[in-house]
């Protein structure tokens, strides 16, 4: 942490009041003038497809653990579109990994505010060890101007040329303190960018509490105010309700987001994406094959190294994603109907109608097989088309109605897409349409959702119970549904970041009430 936390989220509405317009702390960078902390393990990093030292996008708090599940609160802006992956412990001695499968962000945050700046992530790969650390309740929490709190984070320190890789914390009175934000006065030491998203601690009466989510600071130098939500004032309404709620889970959304997020996957996923490589020269023959057994098995023989990787990358997303992957082909499941099998009812069938094209982006390196986004490839194209057309969209709550809020799961990310998911840097925060909070019933969480972000977690693939017209023929040892996993897992991560850029919009017009200065996220 530095002395003083930017917070980039803030600015927009702030420059109304005649106060500096506060800027949303960056998930990149730590606390100033802070310490090394070794008291809260419950604040965690949350990386992703950065270039940030670790991959590090944001900061956030783990608020309950209920294995293999774990709750983290971070902030809004925190959640857009992209995998997200939790560390647990400093970024250069990870002690836990965990994936984000739902991304649920507050649908009345617009970008460049610092009320409303929350959301809830659910990830899996917690254990009885996991920490956590409980939220402020309304009844509990007694904060008043004066009052001492403990910010953690893992973002910018005084020397930004160093990279930070440690969880800082310092301590900040509080200098101001209203029922849905508490402010402080950054002199010595305080937020900077990178911990967005970060917890404030607090000893009330009850115990140890989270209640305050860094959102943003008044200067690029991360000195003057800086801004907290105030996680109580939002518990009731929205972050119990997103605890422990009923929801189904989407094995690809997670099966992506570990191989691009986690820091233990992803080295292995890049070495199969990469031309020229071992693992990437066994794929195209294995695609080549269409299926054929004799010639898959040739492929083993004649590319081992590369089938070897395969194999261990596939490994590690499913060791990851267990239990919601345990069924799955890739995982040495049965391979039934597209290659992945869901026990929502709901969803039964509902992507049984897209698995040819489904089974051609999986064939296409460049669609399937290669994870950076390609929206002028012809078979993702053909793939996102089929999906928006058909009904599991809705059935699945994929994509909800602008109000929604969501996460990671369609991000439902209004959240997080995604966590559903979200944003490239996946700080940035926008609300996580499909499976968002506003989003209602299972369209409710989400992610992408980083995520991920549709509806609840879009990430399961459904089973046809009246049978398959696609369905795929079994291939002993192949593993062959695994590219058709990852490609349906990022063609629902494309449409979950289409509706959350939709809906945006939406909310960007909606909220040109004053002319305010625009935020600057830290990123």
């Amino acid at each position: 942490m530095r002395s003083t936390f930017f917070a980039a989220s803030v600015v927009a509405l702030w420059g109304c009041s005649g106060d500096p317009a506060p800027e949303v702390a960056s998930s990149r960078e730590p606390i100033v003038f802070g310490t090394v902390d070794s008291a809260h393990p419950s604040a965690v990093a949350l990386v992703g497809q950065s270039t940030h030292p670790g991959g590090l996008l944001c900061s956030a708090s783990i608020i309950e653990v209920d294995p293999p599940w774990a709750y983290l609160l971070t902030a809004s802006h925190c959640v857009l579109g992209g995998a997200v992956g939790v560390i647990v412990g400093h970024l250069d001695a990870p002690e836990q990994e965990l994936v984000v499968v739902e991304s649920l962000a507050n649908p009345d945050y617009q970008d460049g505010q610092y009320w409303h700046d929350y959301a809830v992530l659910r990830a899996i790969g917690a254990d009885g060890s996991t920490p956590f650390t409980p939220a402020a309740t309304a009844s509990e929490d007694n904060l008043g101007v004066g009052d001492v709190v403990t910010l953690v984070g893992f973002g910018q320190t005084e020397t930004p040329s160093t990279p930070n890789f440690a969880r800082r914390t310092v301590d900040q009175a509080v200098f101001l303190s209203s029922n849905d934000s508490l402010e402080y006065q950054q002199t010595m030491g305080g937020m900077c960018f990178g911990d967005s998203g970060g917890p404030s601690y607090a000893a009330l009466p009850a115990g140890e509490r989270v209640v305050g989510i860094h959102s943003g600071v008044s200067s690029p130098s991360c000195t003057g105010h800086a801004y907290d939500t105030r996680v109580s004032d939002a518990y009731q309404s929205f972050i119990e309700p997103r605890i422990h709620k009923a929801t189904f889970d989407f094995c690809g959304i997670c099966f992506g987001s570990a191989l691009q997020a986690t820091p233990s996957c992803k080295p292995l996923l890049q070495a199969c994406t990469t031309p020229s490589t071992p693992c990437y020269a066994y794929g195209q023959c294995h695609s080549a094959c269409s299926g054929d057994p004799v010639c898959e098995s040739n492929c083993a023989t004649s590319h081992p190294v590369g089938a070897a990787d395969q194999a261990a990358m596939l490994d590690c997303a499913c060791q990851r994603c267990s239990p919601i992957c345990d069924d799955a082909a890739a995982c040495g499941g049965p391979e039934t109907g597209c290659g992945v099998v869901s026990n929502d009812p709901g969803c039964d069938g509902c992507i049984q109608g897209c698995c040819a094209e489904a089974q051609a982006c999986a064939d296409d390196p460049y669609c399937g097989g290669a994870f950076p986004d390609a929206p002028g490839n012809p078979s993702a194209i053909a793939l996102e088309s089929c999906l928006a057309a058909s009904q599991c969209l809705t059935t699945c709550g994929l994509v909800l109605p602008t109000s929604g809020a969501g996460g990671m799961g369609g991000g439902g990310d209004g959240g997080m897409g995604g966590v559903g998911g979200s944003g490239a840097s996946n700080v940035g925060g926008q609300d996580d349409p499909a499976v968002g909070g506003g989003g209602g019933s299972s369209a409710t969480g989400g992610a992408g959702g980083t995520l991920g972000d549709g509806g609840s977690n879009d990430d399961d693939l459904p089973r046809d119970p009246a049978g398959c017209s696609c369905q795929l023929p079994t291939r002993p040892g192949s593993r062959g549904g695994a590219w058709l996993l990852l490609a349906l897992a990022i063609a629902l991560r494309r449409v979950d970041a289409t509706s959350r850029m939709l809906r945006q919009g939406t909310a960007r017009a909606r909220g040109r009430r004053r002319r305010c200065p625009a935020p600057r996220h830290l990123r």
